[in-house]
């Protein structure tokens, strides 16, 4: 594997551009690669998603479970991968990681669901117990999945590789960061399957302290409701520093409780509002007006074309619909979030 004007020069190496890209890098950039996983396991369908101008993502490159490389974009520019992104390195923060790395999609679907004997991705398709990694999260502090696909041997070879021809080419390259690590509150990729850590070791590149152990995490009985005494942020961790994820908890609002964190409470919160029906596939699993999520991201709103009411839904995310207007479809959706339990009243 090499580079050559900008671009991966190998075997199953082949090229299709993305028409979202936004310039070249500035001096001293790249210096960081950002390791993604898909949420599917289709090299086509990534690859189709990540040229669909309609669509807000891009990368560099999609590597397939067979070791096939699609090139997106020239190596030297910016692509749409990161979105809102941070990292606080030992002597500085880094912001907007589009502008400085290189990103890498791993054909991967991710985070899977155990039902009974068996596992489902989050479009509900059942994946082999020969391809189930059983781990805990980096963010285990904020993320309680447990099952996960794994990645091909011959998969991390070729991300390895990749790795190692971009470093040499682009001697600016001192990071390897995944996207769970620069959007934690948002993201899980590429996940305790991928070899993230090793890679960084073999690439000689720089590795992250080790992480404080993480607060105790006290779980409630299930069933456990709260009711807020005041108007309370919901946000996505447990520490005003976390961006809110929803509308705020009204008063006298009724929310699940699920755990606690240093006087802060994990609730879930119904939230309903009014969606495109174009970015909403019906899954069937349970009646006719269940739905998933086929859009990278999909705002909630409060009426059709009315304001935002929430931060956009996730791709895979199921949703039940009961009711239409047009092109629109009116849907209830559950969220989870942290508000400060100073604010939140129960019967212990």
């Amino acid at each position: 594997m090499e580079i050559k004007n900008h671009k991966l020069v190998g075997d199953k190496v082949t090229f299709e551009a993305t028409p979202k890209i936004s310039g070249e890098y500035q001096t001293g950039s790249p210096d960081t690669i950002i390791i993604h996983y898909t949420g599917g396991n289709s090299l086509r369908a990534a690859v189709n998603t990540l040229k669909n101008p309609k669509i807000k993502a891009s990368a560099h490159m999609v590597v397939s479970r067979e070791a096939e490389v699609v090139q997106m974009a020239d190596l030297n520019v910016i692509t749409w991968h990161a979105g809102t992104s941070s990292y606080i390195f030992p002597d500085h923060t880094k912001q907007t990681f589009n502008k400085y790395s290189i990103g890498i999609e791993i054909s991967n679907d991710g985070y899977l669901t155990k039902k009974g004997s068996k596992f489902y991705n989050s479009f509900s398709q059942e994946v082999s117990a020969d391809f189930v990694f059983e781990g805990t999260h980096r963010n285990s502090d904020r993320v309680s999945l447990k099952y996960w696909h794994t990645y091909s041997e011959v998969q991390v070879k070729k991300v390895y590789e990749i790795c190692e021809a971009l470093i040499k080419e682009y001697p600016t390259i001192k990071y390897i960061l995944g996207h769970e690590e620069i959007a934690p509150t948002r993201k899980v990729d590429p996940g305790p399957a991928f070899p993230l850590d090793d890679l960084r070791k073999q690439m000689n590149v720089w590795i992250p302290p080790a992480k404080p152990a993480a607060p105790e995490r006290k779980k409630f009985p299930i069933g456990t409701v709260g009711t807020a005494t005041a108007v309370l942020n919901f946000r996505s961790g447990p520490d005003t520093k976390f961006e809110t994820v929803a509308e705020t908890v009204q008063k006298n609002e009724k929310v699940m409780l699920l755990s606690e964190i240093n006087g802060w409470f994990e609730v879930e919160q119904d939230i309903e509002g009014w969606v495109s029906k174009t970015y909403i596939e019906r899954d069937g699993t349970d009646d006719d007006k269940d739905g998933v999520v086929s859009a990278n991201v999909l705002n909630i709103r409060s009426a059709p074309n009315g304001t935002k009411v929430a931060k956009p839904l996730s791709k895979g995310q199921k949703v039940e619909i009961y009711d239409t207007n047009g092109e629109w479809l009116k849907i209830v959706t559950r969220a989870k979030g942290w508000v400060f339990g100073k604010y939140i009243t129960y019967t212990k």
